[in-house]
């Protein structure tokens, strides 16, 4: 319990980069004058992903609707100055922006286009200066967020893939022995062992089209991805066959990899035992491929 208190008091290092960002961006905004440094502080802290490839897509994101929405509130400000028809303009405006969005498949930035049409067009200031000030500062905060995650001990998604599937390894392998031991097991695990590895390999297959990628061997990851389905489905099939007697290749491979000594039987001479053998052979021949592939693809 002691331990778990003590990790949450940490200051992660993706936090104190967040705060570097913020403190640079506004500067940055007192060098330039602008009215906004509000909004370079939130494009800052918005841009500070867990990947560089988020970092990017965040960045792509707020820019377009930072244009998108100020163009659109400063043209429609234009048409009235009457407060009870500018709610029917601003209503328009929303209602344009979901359609025009949602034509080109573009849902996701279709709030944060809402929220800043509406900021602009309602801004007490005068619009076009609003509007400048904001997407130059927001342009200068994503730039300064994807920036500072670039640089400055960027994300290792290499790394994490790499010991989340050392992690996922080792339940694999006592899930495996426990199936062999014929003791208590939690079989969910593997399925839970393979989304895992999976979601850590996309993330990392999506930093690949950043610059300055991982040097992770990218072919091999997706091997190790593949083994790791491989696994799913015979430790699963293994857990579903009756206990068997092991046969004398699947004994000596266990005790060597394992260190675990089974206890010698009578191998019957059956398609079900023939069964069992061969999943037990496949899954050691897996965790034996798995070995070769995280030694050539470790950080």
């Amino acid at each position: 319990m002691d331990n778990y208190v003590k990790s949450n008091k940490r200051i992660g290092l993706r936090s104190i980069k967040t705060a570097v960002a913020v403190m640079i961006g506004l500067y940055l905004s007192y060098i330039f004058k602008l009215y906004t440094p509000l909004y370079t502080s939130i494009a800052c802290v918005t841009s500070m992903q867990s990947s560089v490839y988020d970092s990017v897509k965040d960045v792509t994101k707020r820019g377009f609707t930072a244009v998108f929405g100020v163009t659109l509130g400063y043209l429609l400000s234009k048409l009235t100055e009457d407060p009870y028809l500018e709610i029917l303009v601003c209503g328009f405006g929303v209602l344009l922006i979901l359609f025009l969005l949602k034509q080109f498949k573009l849902n996701r930035m279709a709030s944060l286009s809402c929220i800043v049409f509406m900021a602009s067009y309602f801004s007490k200031i005068d619009k076009f200066q609003y509007g400048l000030n904001r997407v130059i500062g927001t342009i200068i905060g994503m730039l300064v967020g994807l920036i500072v995650n670039l640089i400055v001990a960027r994300p290792r998604l290499d790394l994490d893939f790499y010991n989340d599937a050392i992690a996922q390894r080792d339940i694999l392998r006592n899930i495996f022995i426990n199936i062999i031991k014929r003791d208590e097991r939690n079989i969910e695990f593997v399925s839970g062992s393979r989304k895992s590895v999976e979601e850590k390999f996309e993330k990392l297959l999506k930093e690949y089209e950043t610059i300055i990628h991982p040097k992770m061997d990218i072919v091999h990851a997706k091997e190790l991805k593949g083994i790791f389905k491989n696994l799913e489905i015979s430790l699963n099939l293994l857990d579903l066959l009756d206990p068997r007697a092991l046969d004398y290749e699947n004994r000596i491979k266990i005790l060597e990899d394992f260190g675990i000594e089974t206890t010698e039987e009578e191998v019957e001479e059956s398609e079900l035992s023939i069964v069992y053998n061969y999943q037990v052979a496949n899954i050691l021949r897996c965790f034996e491929e798995m070995e070769d592939i995280l030694e050539k693809i470790k950080p």
